[in-house]
């Protein structure tokens, strides 16, 4: 009988845990306080997208006085590239509307590593940033691509449904957070 109810009791706990996965994996809008400068605004955690060979990172910012939202989006890619004024990155919607995103620096941030391989060989690995940014001035739709351009060509990256999902989730939190 102790062993039906240990059965039931771990059947329950393995029903819990995706939604407890769920719950972990939203994204949150918290408050930061500027004490130097005396403001305060919100900004949601940085939702990823994983490639092969490259992750996109995005999150909101808004502040409330003015009522501002912006979105930022992280490109960081193990191939070097150059970028031009030119270049941005775009967010496609699902009415076909479009956002472009402006490249905040000029050249992509160069992150380089060493690691040591089991037999002793050092190798290096080097990981390209590029960050962009865009004021939102209307309501957007469900988020259903995102295209990378920069001076070598573009990347077109689709957008999972789970992930458009949490990108409109985050938006509405922080709209609603600067309507309070």
């Amino acid at each position: 009988m102790k062993k039906l109810l240990k059965l039931k009791e771990l059947k329950k706990l393995f029903l819990l845990l995706p939604i407890l996965l769920l719950i972990s994996c939203a994204v949150k809008v918290k408050t930061v306080n500027d004490s130097f400068y005396g403001t305060q605004h919100y900004e949601t955690s940085y939702m990823t997208i994983i490639g092969w060979s490259y992750d996109v990172k995005v999150r909101f910012i808004a502040s409330k006085n003015p009522n501002v939202i912006l979105v930022e989006v992280q490109y960081i890619a193990n191939d070097g590239f150059t970028i031009s004024k030119n270049d941005g990155i775009i967010l496609k919607f699902s009415d076909d509307s479009l956002l472009n995103l402006i490249y905040i620096n000029d050249m992509p941030a160069v992150d380089r590593s060493f690691y040591t391989s089991y037999y002793g060989s050092v190798y290096s690995s080097s990981s390209y940033t590029i960050n962009a940014a865009a004021r939102i001035n209307n309501d957007i739709g469900t988020l259903t691509a995102i295209r990378i351009e920069n001076s070598g060509g573009f990347k077109n990256l689709d957008i999972s449904q789970s992930f458009a999902k949490k990108f409109q989730k985050a938006y509405n939190d922080i709209k609603n957070k600067i309507n309070e």
